[in-house]
């Protein structure tokens, strides 16, 4: 039987979150469903829903001692499962057998909402004020955005708002439209005829949900267009994590109404899906390739990538050190491309180019300990954290 320290996995998740950044709990099926909540009970929560997509229904977990954490888990897991609690002086040990006819339905029903958890604010860890932009659109995206896209009509239509299987919201004083079947968005329009940045950015955007699935395009679509639109010299401007609010309030606006239609379809269809299983799966086409094969492939675009950079790069300023979990590709970084990526977002464009490969690949950096023992001190993690 499973047996998960619940306590341990969430300080484990804390550390993967320096020490690895992206990839945690791929040695444990189930962990890649699982993300922690804003306390231990919707953590904890998140576990159980992480358990039954990993088809795992019988297991234990011991959890500190924590008079109303226990009571909240014992009102969580009685409408659904069999479960018993074997407490010791700093512990306490559940053992659960959950019932998934009970759990499908609860979940269907009441999405859990048995009764109002009790939550102490020591519960809660961290505390973050949310950054709201004040412009329409950064002045440096909106510069990028009009040299790329010349033709905003591409996703244009204003005859669409009599189709009855369409899902449509407004944004500013026009409409986007999207078709969805079977959870995938085949079709999306927007009205615009005016407002020439904004219709640019739209049009854009449509592009990055055409084809995608809703609640991928719901969870990351805003994310994406940042990421392509993002100017070199951004990070001159901003210090510290970039997000698409930071490209001005029209992002935030997309991001809205794409999660809106998402909701919108899901209430249509009778759904309830709380996991994105459309992100970073790796397709049985790359998995099924020979590990020398994804090497070349990999390496071939690393070096095509530098002979683009050949007046500042060498051919030995990236190398690839291995592929790990199918999806994690380790480079190792010379001076002179760590120099050139202060000024361009060179690991990126390289992340971009791996991707027409294979879209679930990421790229890692492996830092090397020198002979001072300063590789913490340098790191991105490290980087990250001071910002």
């Amino acid at each position: 039987m499973l047996e998960i320290n619940f306590s341990e996995l969430l300080k484990q998740y804390e550390r993967n979150l320096v020490d690895q950044l992206r990839g945690f709990g791929k040695e444990k099926e189930y962990l890649k469903y699982w993300v922690p909540g804003t306390d231990n009970i919707s953590s904890f929560k998140n576990l159980i829903d992480a358990l039954v997509e990993g088809k795992i229904l019988n297991f234990s977990v011991i959890i500190d001692y924590n008079q109303i954490l226990k009571e909240n888990i014992i009102n969580f897991v009685s409408h659904f499962s069999n479960y018993e609690q074997l407490p010791e002086q700093q512990t306490c040990k559940f053992i659960i057998n959950i019932n998934l006819d009970k759990y499908l339905k609860l979940k269907k029903e009441k999405g859990f909402v048995a009764k109002k958890f009790s939550i102490k604010s020591s519960d809660y860890k961290y505390s973050f004020k949310s950054f709201k932009s004040e412009i329409n659109l950064n002045i440096e995206y909106e510069k990028k955005l009009l040299k790329i896209k010349k033709d905003f009509k591409k996703n244009f239509s204003d005859n669409l708002e009599n189709k009855k299987d369409l899902y449509l919201e407004k944004i500013q004083d026009f409409i986007i439209y999207y078709k969805i079947e079977n959870g995938s968005i085949k079709e999306a329009y927007h009205n615009s005829k005016k407002n020439i940045s904004l219709s640019y950015l739209v049009d854009l955007f449509l592009d990055f949900c055409i084809n995608k699935n809703i609640q991928e395009a719901a969870d990351h679509a805003v994310i994406y267009l940042e990421q392509f639109l993002r100017p070199n010299n951004i990070n001159k401007e901003i210090k510290g994590i970039i997000l698409p609010s930071h490209a001005g309030f029209y992002f935030d606006d997309l991001n809205i109404l794409i999660r809106k239609i998402y909701l919108d379809y899901n209430k249509r269809n009778n759904l309830n899906n709380l996991i994105n299983k459309h992100y970073h799966q790796v397709s049985n086409n790359w998995i099924n390739l020979e590990y020398k094969k994804k090497t070349y492939l990999i390496s071939d675009l690393i070096n095509k990538f530098i002979l683009n950079y050949k007046n500042d790069l060498q051919m030995k300023s990236v190398t690839l050190l291995r592929i790990e979990n199918d999806f994690k590709i380790f480079i190792e970084l010379d001076d002179q491309f760590r120099l050139l990526q202060k000024s361009k977002n060179l690991l990126l464009e390289i992340e971009i180019l791996l991707k027409s490969l294979e879209p679930a690949l990421e790229v890692f950096i492996a830092e090397v300990v020198d002979q001072n023992k300063l590789r913490l001190k340098n790191s991105p993690q490290k980087n990250l954290l001071a910002n």
